[in-house]
């Protein structure tokens, strides 16, 4: 029988295709049977179509059921993986972890006690919690290093699921992003923004005062924020050094018990960072935004060292 070549990012990017796919099924046949069968259609046609639709439904449903299935196996193989693969990685960038270390020139064989405690590390850590994606957003800029401290906090919070529901965005996508916040009920939007968050509300509150509409309001906004450059590092040009991602509360099904958990669980984390790689988290009314400095070698993961290196981005006038 044939192999498949694959490492364990690759099933664990199949195994979120999959929960995505299961997600949107669901979005699909709750709203179909929202329009389909919220009205009396009273029209030979339309029951033709509810016969059809409900046909369709049954093997669909099968589908997802298999495909929940499928995913912890996913999963399972991925770990099964994740020894294997990370010092198979690690031999391919030696010299950055020797550099990351402090080894120097020591060959590879000479790296046992202590010094290969960064890739235990990883290894004990691939059990951690699942990272799974929100429907939609972009999962690819988020690096494997993010995902396996996300992880490890998901671990120490005791939860086998974490769900990112917000990455990257374009400035149309902050834009809705600031316009929804901002209009939430009992929102704290103008507490959370800092200089340039502030001055985009200021240029949203001018709009409304002016009897503006909802798309003349965001261009108002888009404007202002074009003028300031970006105002918040989820559409930072430095991402790819400074990952912003949100948890979402709703998504993720967490109380106050959760949260209270996640918050320790990130302050557990910091704890073992050096300073320069400790996560800034900011609790929203629906979310925690978290600020998560890289590591110069984002393929590897590399903690309690106090010499990674990390370009950073200031942060305090976002």
């Amino acid at each position: 029988m044939a192999q498949a070549i694959v490492t364990p990012k690759d099933l664990r990017d199949f195994a979120n295709i999959l929960q995505q796919n299961i997600e949107d099924f669901t979005q699909v046949e709750t709203s179909m049977n929202q329009k389909l069968y919220g009205y009396d259609w009273r029209d030979e046609v339309a029951e033709t179509f509810k016969a059809d639709f409900e046909a369709i439904k049954s093997p669909l449903n099968t589908l997802k059921d298999k495909m929940t299935e499928f995913i912890p196996h996913l999963e399972e193989k991925a770990n099964t993986l994740d020894e294997e693969y990370l010092v198979t990685e690690s031999s391919s960038s030696i010299e950055a972890l020797k550099k990351g270390i402090g080894l120097g020139s020591v060959g590879v064989g000479a790296m046992g006690g202590s010094a290969m405690q960064p890739l235990r590390d990883a290894i004990a850590n691939s059990q951690g919690a699942n990272i799974m994606f929100a429907p939609g957003i972009n999962s690819k800029v988020v690096s494997p290093y993010t995902k396996q401290i996300l992880s490890e906090i998901g671990k120490d919070m005791g939860t086998t699921e974490v769900k990112i529901t917000s990455t990257k965005r374009n400035l149309d996508q902050q834009i809705n992003a600031m316009y929804n916040y901002i209009n939430r009920p009992n929102s704290d939007a103008r507490k959370k923004y800092k200089l340039k968050g502030q001055e985009i509300i200021k240029a949203h509150d001018q709009a409304v005062e002016e009897g503006k509409s909802k798309e003349e309001i965001k261009s108002a906004m888009k404007d202002k924020a074009i003028k300031n450059g970006f105002v918040s590092t989820h559409m930072s040009p430095q991402y790819d050094d400074l990952n912003a991602v949100d948890i979402g509360f709703e998504s993720n099904k967490w109380g106050n018990a959760e949260k209270k958990k996640f918050e320790e669980a990130v302050n557990n984390a910091n704890r073992k960072l050096p300073k320069n790689m400790q996560i800034s988290i900011l609790k929203e009314s629906d979310c925690f935004h978290l600020d998560m400095p890289q590591p110069k070698y984002k393929n590897l993961y590399v903690r309690d060292l106090a010499d990674l290196k990390v370009n950073t981005v200031n942060r305090n006038e976002i």
